[in-house]
């Protein structure tokens, strides 16, 4: 299996190369190999390829050449090369990160010529030929390996003839041949994308001479917002992009609708005692899902650690969000089952009204009192014992805030006259009960 090398640019310009060894069908997700560079053991990246190896050395192995081998179930033996050369072309990949290896410089695409620095000068001289801009020099200082050189931003636009004898060269000598890419969208697979979400169908190459270009037999356009597009060449199905000299297939298809979450990632909120599963939130893939024990209606709801009591327009509607022990956070996650209209502070009485507010995260609407004839229907005694603790609770972080005097966040008009309302219904239900 070869080897190819990749190059991935990081923060303010810095790049990274590395080796990218390919793995075929059945080879093992952990394989052991011996060889040039003392590799070590190489881990799957995915079904086509094993991790990144950055040996120390990489710059004599880029020059002289790798041959690795290890032991195979049943006895057989894996290897894996990289020929040795001065020079190296790498472009975008369809399905990784950053600039892979490539046979050579294909037209109006971008890529990164790597080159010894004694064979910069004849580098320089071929790129130009095929009407690059001037690309931008990298070196040790970019992350390129010590001898070696880095072009970056290599672009060319016409093709040139490959010398008859064949040389190194050659790699820097773009062939007039068209190239059918599929770029962007959300792949499912390797050429199949999810409906709704299809891919930009781009063609590089010689295009003077491209003549029609179909997709499905239908003749396919420019868009305006780029690439190839004929009727339905979105749609759920199978396609094909066709010109005079290649063609390719992609697919779209819908996703799976239905699939069972699962606590893939659990966390207790830095409590020590939130040590059952139960008690824990997770997060499985996009969701994050309230605790096992909270009500099934629960919703995740972000909220300002400094105002981390959510109140909802019923009475007995009062969430309190736990803000993490164990990390400094300015947010705090809690689970309602309610919308939440307010966010007061955790210690309404003792904090700085000065900074302190009530703010608004959810619509002004009205308190809604539809269950205020059950909370204090009864005598005495019977309203006291029916009186849920989440109401005495709704009344008294509203009261609360009300007397500390707080203003309200947005400091309109109509919502702090929307707050008095709260404050006013909280303190006439609190006189029912005594």
């Amino acid at each position: 299996m070869p080897i190819e090398v990749r190059l991935v640019f990081e923060k303010a310009g810095f790049c990274r190369v590395s080796l990218l060894p390919r793995r075929a069908a059945g080879m093992p997700v952990e394989f052991a190999v011996e060889g040039s560079g003392c590799p070590p053991a190489l881990q799957a990246l995915q079904d086509e390829w094993y991790q990144d190896v950055m040996p120390p050395d990489i710059g004599r192995l880029l020059s002289e050449g790798i041959e690795w081998a290890g032991a195979l179930l049943g006895g057989a033996v894996g290897r894996l090369s990289l020929s040795g050369r001065g020079i190296f072309v790498l472009s975008r990949h369809g399905e990784l990160n950053g600039f892979v290896s490539t046979p050579r410089l294909v037209l109006g695409e971008e890529h990164v010529v790597l080159c010894v620095a004694e064979r910069l000068p004849d580098v320089r001289a071929a790129i130009a030929l095929t009407e690059s801009p001037e690309p931008t020099e990298l070196n040790s200082d970019s992350g390129m390996p010590p001898g070696w050189v880095g072009l970056r931003g290599v672009c060319p636009k016409k093709p040139v003839a490959p010398v008859p004898d064949g040389d190194i060269i050659d790699a820097l000598r773009p062939l007039p041949g068209i190239k059918i890419a599929l770029i962007g969208g959300i792949r499912i697979d390797r050429q199949t994308w999810l409906a709704g979400f299809p891919p930009t169908v781009e063609l590089f190459g010689d295009t003077s001479t491209l003549g029609v270009v179909t997709i499905d037999g239908q003749e396919a356009t420019r868009s305006s917002e780029g690439g190839y597009a004929a009727p339905g060449w979105d749609s759920a199905g199978e396609h094909t992009v066709w010109c005079t000299s290649t063609s390719r297939t992609y697919a779209i298809r819908s996703g799976a609708e239905l699939w069972e979450p699962w606590d893939a990632y659990a966390w207790s909120l830095g409590e020590h005692t939130a040590s059952g599963t139960q008690s824990r939130p997770a997060i499985c893939g996009v969701l994050v899902r309230p605790p096992r024990v909270a009500r099934s209606d629960s919703r995740p709801t972000v909220a300002s650690a400094s105002n981390p009591i959510l109140i909802g327009a019923r009475p007995g509607e009062i969430e309190v969000c736990k803000p993490r022990g164990d990390v400094r956070a300015g947010l705090c996650v809690g689970f309602p089952w309610f919308k939440p209209i307010w966010a007061i502070p955790a210690n309404a009485l003792h904090c700085d009204k000065r900074t302190a507010r009530v703010l608004l995260i959810g619509p002004p609407v009205v308190v809604d009192g539809r269950d205020e004839q059950s909370i204090v229907h009864g005598g005495c005694a019977a309203r006291r014992r029916a009186l849920a603790w989440g109401t005495h609770a709704w009344c008294s972080a509203i009261l609360a805030a009300g007397r500390k005097g707080l203003q309200t966040e947005p400091s309109r008009v109509e919502i702090a006259d929307l707050w008095k309302d709260y404050k006013r219904y909280a303190r006439a239900l609190r006189r029912r009960w005594r």
